[in-house]
């Protein structure tokens, strides 16, 4: 498919639907994964396939994401010449999310995930078109060490972006690294990310940082592809929301009332107010975890969903 930008681009990309697309998502939204290719001056393409990898990982989730890949500007049926800084290719991802946002009704969740200069151009957007919708980064390879030569001598720019996305108290950013990188000292690596964690302390669902030992930039080997897409796949099991609810009776809770509630429920804990776990129990539906409570009487219930949506706090009154 090709996709006019307000940028005046034609990308020519892949958009793969959920396999529930089509149901009623209102109760929690749809969930958008958008990959980024490495740089299109070194023949960086969206079929790549350490992006592909990224992308088949996310297809384990089929029945909760939308799949879009792209090539930037001037790579493969995409219209335009790439930038020498990247700052364009940055332009023209706002602008397909702000397409996205256009086709794709009411999504609550954006994932985006960048390989090698991908990751640069990823670390671009943070700014969303809707407050309601969360939006997360995985960067894989983030060219560290070439990163001057890769933006035309504008680090300071990226670094900048990079910061001010941690800064937010809304990051969730997934940094992935490999100790035998072509182009990024280990020693430069982890002077970097001992600097981000500065912005976000202890705080893993902010910042994840994994170290791939023996991993390239390229990802050649069989082992490392597997070490990458389960260190993604871990993370996006990780990436759970947890919801806290205040109430004095379980029976008053309907899955109206709790609008952000997905049908991807795994599990509630419902505990005292000392913090004592009364009762774990799993469950595959919203519904039927509360009628399991029915009559129940507690004061605080966390509810932990396999959806890709950030902590937040709820009050039921």
């Amino acid at each position: 498919m090709h996709i006019n930008l307000s940028t005046g681009i034609t990308v020519e990309a892949e958009l793969t639907s959920p396999s529930d697309a089509g149901q009623n998502h209102s109760d929690g939204g749809n969930n958008l994964a958008i990959f980024l290719h490495p740089w299109s001056w070194l023949g960086g393409h969206m079929q790549d396939p350490v992006a592909s990898l990224l992308m088949d990982v996310f297809e384990a989730h089929r029945s909760q994401y939308y799949l879009l890949r792209y090539n930037s500007r001037g790579v493969g049926k995409s219209s335009g010449w790439p930038s020498l800084t990247g700052l364009s290719e940055g332009e023209d991802l706002r602008a397909l999310v702000q397409w996205a946002f256009g086709t794709i009704r009411n999504i609550k969740s954006l994932v985006i995930v960048g390989y090698s200069h991908g990751s640069l151009i990823a670390s671009l957007h943070s700014a969303l078109p809707s407050t309601s919708t969360r939006v997360s980064h995985i960067l894989l390879s983030y060219p560290l060490g070439p990163r001057g030569w890769l933006t035309a001598f504008r680090s300071n720019v990226y670094d900048t972006a990079l910061k001010d996305l941690l800064s937010s108290p809304e990051a969730h950013v997934l940094v992935v690294f490999g100790d035998q990188d072509n182009f990024t000292s280990i020693s430069k690596y982890e002077r970097w990310t001992k600097e981000l964690q500065t912005l976000t302390g202890t705080d893993t669902q902010r910042l994840e940082i994994v170290r791939v030992d023996g991993a390239s930039h390229f990802w050649r080997g069989r082992d490392e592809r597997v070490l990458t897409a389960a260190v993604v796949e871990r993370w996006l099991q990780r990436a759970t929301v947890i919801i806290t609810v205040s109430f004095e009776y379980v029976g008053i809770l309907s899955v109206a009332a709790l609008p952000e509630i997905r049908q991807h429920t795994t599990a509630i804990q419902v505990t005292d107010p000392k913090g004592t776990l009364l009762l774990y129990y799993m469950s595959l539906s919203v519904s039927h975890c509360i009628r399991k409570l029915h009559k129940s009487m507690v004061t605080n219930m966390k509810l932990i969903f396999d959806c890709f949506i950030f902590k937040q706090s709820m009050l039921v009154s």
